[in-house]
């Protein structure tokens, strides 16, 4: 079987797929046609990355798909290409066009550079996309990111309707707000904080990106500030030259992308606010928030930086006191005790031990209730202690009661019982965990890998999880795997991940799970094993883990079991996971795995549209226009066609162009026709090449035009598509804008016959 590399993805398929079947891109797209500066699919950087297709092109830069042919892992590359600067000559080397232009070329290439450099620096932050190599050639600069798939935190919000609970925003934004923490605490500041710089990938995890606000000012003369500056996110100090900025410049943009989350509208200007301040409090428009929570946001949002927080430890630290209720904190405070299970709960994450007896000092598993009494306590002597809680405990704990420790911590950590004191809490969690109490370890290495009551310290929290995970508790297994595995402020070591992981999977965990089920699927720290892979992301799956759900999924389309994908794409599809909807309607399609069904695969494609996902869009479009089941309407199969397309989704620009061409469901319009067969043809969508270079030859729009007819076909042809082999040969027979040559006019014919063009078997016959 002939096979083919898809540049979208760089999985080998058949060569005669139109669409890949792992990431859904048309496999034929070529770089050069939509992208005409952008590097060719297929060309290797440096010995290298091998480029794959444009993610994405701004005014400074292009960043493509690539692979790393030492590893076999994706990247991401981005290369520093200003398009109102330079070009791209033949031998692919970008070029100033003039002397003026060369010095601000070379400037903004070091300001680029600078820009990798200050990522790089982060390679070990969960929650910053990582620079994992940067360089130069071809004139220009580039530098190599961790490839994620996902969406924006901006796409994410519309899919949801324009906006999202406080909830669902703090889960999202909280670790934002530490990856911030994190760039402050190295001198630096983001600038440029919003929604469309915040990345969900698909296994959830939530990346800041895109350093380079301030490096795009690459000459004042020749660059605005509304280069660098997004109304409405930007604080008053951005707008003004010589204005001081800090961390508390990126808590106003952070408190900003809080308020567009929750609220579905963007705060004023904020130096429309200096004089007037016409912004509303959530609660005013109906917003459903803690109110002092809202005092938080509030005071984030301050025009002037000196009312606001000055730190995004400050603003976090208020939003987590005001978002707190009490039944939370009283909770937080719990720790209960048995043979089997001690639990110690903590905001956001809990901590469980099971199964595994404890090595070492045991666990004191003396019960502590919500209120930090205990169980040996009894009626009598608490009715005769006329002591508060707080001095009962701290007598106890100062005895070296470990687990009067414990409580004591959690009451000094909540507020509850005590006056907040992180500190405090810190150090008694700090005696317990020397003690050996499992609880107190966990608990304690939180506070190091969040920076709460001290220095933030992952190499702390790794030792002190890693011994919570000895003692037998999947969190902190977890947590110790995932330290190992993005190597936070340690080596990178996917073999004690794959320990660590394993240990906390094993336990029933299921994150454990999905994560080492990708160990397993890549290879890293463990063989490559598509089976076990399978086996953990079934496990994970099973549990009600989306990602493992749409993973396992995949696993099983790829291998042809199409019953299993249905049913795990099926589960997935339930829970608004796009990509499986969009993937089960491709099985009710073509019957894959059950009867084939259109209008059920309608449905799904529907449900995935909805969340602006290109390939279901494109595919709701072709069902209207077909009308195989839901009615011809052109109308709705424009508006579909329409919504693909501007996302970028060649296939859907080629059909709209179609459409205008023939005036089906809107007046006719070449000249739009043209534009979009243009858009999807620089893409390197086959058809529309084929399409573009037909109108030129025609005539079409203007006069014939032979050289552009020409090139198109070229392009078209070498990709396999036989209509333009033959409109090739038609042009050398003819002698269209070349001399007229049947030997050339008859290997175009060959070529369109071996690539199934019957038409021309007629013209060689006539040779």
């Amino acid at each position: 079987m002939s096979m083919k590399i898809c540049y979208g993805c760089f999985h080998e398929i058949n060569a005669t797929a139109g669409v890949c079947p792992f990431c859904g891109a048309d496999s034929g797209l070529r770089n050069e046609s939509k992208y005409p500066n952008a590097l060719p699919c297929g060309y290797v950087l440096i010995d290298k990355y091998v480029i794959g297709h444009v993610l994405g092109q701004g005014g400074f830069g292009i960043t493509y798909i690539a692979k790393d042919m030492a590893s076999g892992s994706l990247v991401a590359v981005k290369e520093y290409f200003p398009d109102t600067m330079a070009s791209r000559n033949a031998s692919l080397r970008v070029h100033p066009y003039n002397k003026q232009r060369s010095e601000n070329f070379v400037y903004g290439r070091e300001r680029f550079l600078e820009e990798a450099k200050t990522l790089a620096e982060f390679i070990s932050s969960p929650n910053i996309v990582g620079v994992l190599s940067l360089f130069e050639d071809n004139g220009t600069a580039y530098y190599v990111m961790e490839y994620l798939k996902g969406t924006s935190f901006k796409s994410y919000l519309q899919s949801k309707g324009g906006k999202i609970s406080w909830e669902e925003a703090y889960r999202i934004l909280s670790p934002v707000m530490d990856a911030l923490s994190v760039v402050h605490a190295k001198g630096i500041i983001h600038r440029d904080v919003t929604p469309d710089n915040i990345a969900i990938t698909e296994d959830g995890t939530v990346k800041l990106l895109d350093f380079g606000a301030a490096r795009y000012s690459i000459g004042e003369q020749s660059k605005s500030l509304d280069v660098i500056l997004k109304h409405g996110f930007a604080p008053y100090e951005q707008y003004m030259r010589h204005s001081r900025q800090g961390p508390f410049t990126d808590v106003y943009s952070l408190a900003a992308s809080f308020y567009c989350a929750i609220t579905g509208e963007i705060p004023p200007e904020s130096v429309e606010r200096l004089d007037d301040d016409t912004l509303k409090a959530p609660s005013e428009l109906g917003i459903s928030i803690p109110a002092k929570a809202e005092a938080a946001l509030l005071k984030a949002l301050a025009v002037r930086s000196s009312d606001r927080f000055q730190t995004m430890d400050e603003f976090k630290y208020a939003i987590l006191h005001g978002s707190r209720t009490r039944d939370e904190n009283r909770r937080r405070m719990t720790i209960a005790a048995g043979a089997a299970l001690l639990l110690a709960a903590i905001p956001v994450i809990f901590w469980l031990v099971r199964h595994r007896p404890a090595p070492g000092p045991e666990p004191d598993r003396t019960a502590v209730s919500g209120t930090a009494s205990t169980e040996n306590q009894s009626a009598s002597s608490r009715a005769a202690d006329s002591r508060s809680e707080l001095e009962i405990l701290t007598e106890k704990a100062e005895k070296g009661d470990a687990a009067s420790q414990v409580s004591l911590a959690n009451m000094y950590y909540s507020g509850e019982g005590a006056e907040k004191d992180p500190e405090k809490a810190f150090a008694w969690y700090t005696r317990a965990a020397e003690q050996g109490n499992a609880a107190a370890r966990y608990l304690l290495a939180y506070m190091y890998q969040h920076g709460e009551g001290t220095e933030q310290n992952y190499k702390e929290a790794l030792n002190w999880y890693s011994k919570a995970a000895e003692q037998g508790s999947p969190e902190a297994g977890y947590q110790t795997g995932y330290i190992y595995e993005h190597g936070i402020e340690t080596e990178r070591d996917y073999a004690r991940a794959f320990e660590y992981y394993t240990m906390s999977a094993e336990q029933g965990y299921a994150d454990a799970q999905y994560s080492l089920g990708n160990l397993y699927l890549e290879g890293k720290g463990t063989d490559k094993d598509r089976k076990k892979a399978l086996e953990w992301y079934t496990k994970a799956a099973e549990k009600g883990n989306i990602n493992a759900q749409y993973s396992a999924g995949m696993i099983h389309e790829a291998e042809k079991e199409y019953a299993e994908a249905l049913s795990w794409y099926q589960k997935a599809a339930e829970e608004d996971y796009p990509a499986a909807q969009n993937s089960l309607g491709r099985l009710y399609k073509y019957g894959y795995g059950v009867d084939q069904d259109e209008e059920t695969a309608f449905k799904w494609f529907e449900k995935a549209a909805s969340h602006d996902y290109a390939d279901a869009q494109y595919n709701m479009g072709m069902a209207y226009y077909d009308g195989s089941w839901v009615g011809q309407d052109y109308e709705k199969a424009l508006e579909w066609y329409q919504k693909a397309a501007d996302q970028g989704y060649a296939p859907a620009q080629n059909n709209l162009a179609w459409m205008y061409a023939q005036g089906e469901g809107t007046d006719q319009d070449k000249e739009k026709a043209v534009e979009w067969f243009e858009k999807a043809a620089d893409q390197g969508h086959a058809p529309a090449q084929n399409n573009l270079g037909y109108i030129y030859m025609e005539g079409i729009i203007g006069n014939p035009d032979y050289a552009e007819a020409r090139k198109w076909f070229e392009k078209a042809a070498e990709q396999g598509y036989g209509a333009a082999s033959f409109s090739l040969g038609e042009i050398y027979l003819m002698g269209l804008g070349v001399d007229a040559d049947r030997e050339e006019a008859k290997k175009w014919y060959e070529k369109a016959v071996d690539q199934g063009y019957e038409e021309a078997k007629t013209r060689l016959d006539s040779l």
